[in-house]
């Protein structure tokens, strides 16, 4: 398993671009270390900018956590993530950023 150290991240131009702009880096980096910590089988972390159909709603900033496969059952991780998020930053940060698990499927060679 890699150390949170060696955890890839990558941002794309846009999502850096709004993280600049709503001057929210060391919260986003905050996140990204929490992340790094909890988040089980972790390979990597891609941050993108999402943008809402509905005009009238900002893009959001979305940390993607791939992550291995969790196996069968409930896996809490979204969860605990967003309530940790909620507990920890007041809701004009929190309402900006998600994050997301994705997982390897069991067969893809990994």
């Amino acid at each position: 398993m890699a150390t949170t150290a060696t955890i890839p991240v990558t941002l794309t131009p846009h999502a850096a671009a709004r993280i600049a702009d709503l001057n929210l880096q060391a919260e986003f980096e905050r996140m990204v270390e929490h992340t790094r910590q909890t988040a089980p089988g972790l390979r990597s972390i891609s941050v993108t900018l999402e943008f809402d159909p509905c005009p009238e709603v900002d893009p959001g900033i979305v940390l993607w956590a791939h992550r291995d496969h969790p196996g069968p059952g409930y896996d809490p991780t979204n969860w605990n993530w967003g309530a940790w998020e909620v507990a920890t930053f007041p809701p004009e940060v929190s309402v900006h950023f998600t994050m997301i698990s994705t997982v390897a499927d069991a067969n893809d060679g990994r």
